[in-house]
Formats: C-alpha cells, sequence, structure tokens
C-alpha cells in the first residue's frame, strides 16, 4: 500500500497552512528516530507542511515523544525535530504518526521537492485524463508525442518517453479530435524518470490557463 491511499479530507490535527499531498510512487522516504531511544525507522511521508508532516513509518511511538527524522529522494532534504501529536496504527507493524515540527521546512526544501515531483503542491483542483499531445520548446523545434495525463487551469502533467531539459519553456498542442486541437504555453516545474518514461509537471503561462480550459475538459 503506498501513502497517497492513507491520505483522507481531515486533517489528523489543525494545521493553519496548506499541507502537500505526497505522490504515489514513494519517492518521499523518512528515517525517523526518537529523542533519546535507540532505533532508526525508516517509512514513507504521507503529507506534510512547513510546520507538521504525516509519517507512515515502522517502530513503536507515543503522543507527545520527540522526534527527529529526515527526509530523503535520492539524496537528504533535512533532519527535522518535532512532537508526535497521534499515533495510528496501521498494518505491518507500521503506524501512521500526526507530528508538529519545530524545525520548520524551508520554503526552498518544498520547491526542490516539487520540482522532482515528490510532493504535488498544485493548489488548484485538476481533472484526471488522457488526451495525445505533442511539445516542442526552442531548442527542439521538432515535436514530440505526449501524453497528457491530468490537467487543472494552473498546469499539467505529462508522460512521454524523451527526455524534457529541466527550466525549459514548452508549447503543447493538444489533440482533441480529427479536426480540432488546443495550442497552449507553460514552461517545466519538474521531472522524474520512471519506468514507462518522463513524468513531467507543467505551469501555464497565465493567458493561456483560463481561455483554454473549458475546451480540454470538455
Amino acid at each position: 500500500m503506498n501513502s497517497q491511499e492513507l491520505v483522507d479530507d481531515q486533517a489528523i490535527y489543525d494545521r493553519k497552512e496548506p499541507r502537500f499531498k505526497t505522490c504515489d510512487d514513494g519517492l518521499l522516504r523518512c528515517e525517523t528516530a526518537v529523542v533519546d531511544v535507540e532505533g532508526l525507522w525508516p517509512g514513507t511521508v504521507v503529507d506534510l507542511s512547513k510546520t507538521g508532516i504525516r509519517l507512515l513509518c515502522a517502530g513503536r511511538f507515543e503522543v507527545g515523544q520527540s522526534i527527529l527524522t529526515e527526509l530523503r529522494t535520492d539524496r537528504s532534504h533535512g533532519i527535522y525535530r518535532g512532537v508526535v501529536q497521534r499515533v495510528e496504527p496501521w498494518v505491518n507493524g507500521q503506524s501512521i504518526l500526526g507530528c508538529s515540527l519545530t524545525d520548520s521546512i524551508p520554503e526552498s526544501v518544498l520547491q526542490d521537492l516539487a520540482k522532482q515531483g515528490a510532493v504535488n503542491r498544485r493548489a488548484d483542483g485538476r481533472m484526471t485524463l488522457t488526451h495525445k499531445a505533442t511539445v516542442n520548446w526552442p531548442l527542439n523545434p521538432e515535436e514530440i508525442e505526449v501524453e497528457l495525463q491530468d490537467y487543472s487551469t494552473g498546469g499539467m502533467k505529462l508522460l512521454t518517453s524523451t527526455t524534457i531539459p529541466d527550466d525549459v519553456r514548452l508549447r503543447i498542442r493538444i489533440l482533441l479530435g480529427q479536426q480540432d486541437e488546443v495550442v497552449v504555453e507553460g514552461r517545466l516545474i519538474w521531472k522524474r524518470e520512471s519506468s514507462h518514461g518522463c513524468v513531467a509537471g507543467v505551469a501555464f503561462t497565465e493567458r493561456d490557463a483560463a481561455q483554454q480550459e473549458g475546451r480540454i475538459q470538455a
């Protein structure tokens, strides 16, 4: 079971700031220790904000314990001190831990995790769909085939067999039918390689988003 399946609509403790869900492939991992207690427990991050985090973790924990947890993808994103606020038993000896953080997660770390595709920071609603599309960028005028996987007014997620360079501006042509298409512009925000190809997160330019949303969702 992946961490995405554990996310519900109600926070297990009140957070006064947005919390961001992790992606469903366990990319954002953690190693957690109780202060002054021997042992280091592996797990995955379910969601997080600057001052709070929810973990799916092995080990035994109690409300009120002080912890140290390290966030990792292919590298470390820092070690953060916190306090266990809630413990919910899960399967296979694991628990869901709701923790407040006394060491805040910097904005730069959250941005880095979003660029890697480890967390979703898209604020607006998205619609899951599948559309064929093509994409090109200034140094690659030839269009390459991609698959549009989800869409919102703020951006989209693409799957392609070709790796898209970092920090490029993209021209995306979405094929809606034999005689119909939508062309939008955006910029690459994050990407990650998977067994299926390159998954890329794209943010629309403001002028394109509102104009084209209805046609793509139709």
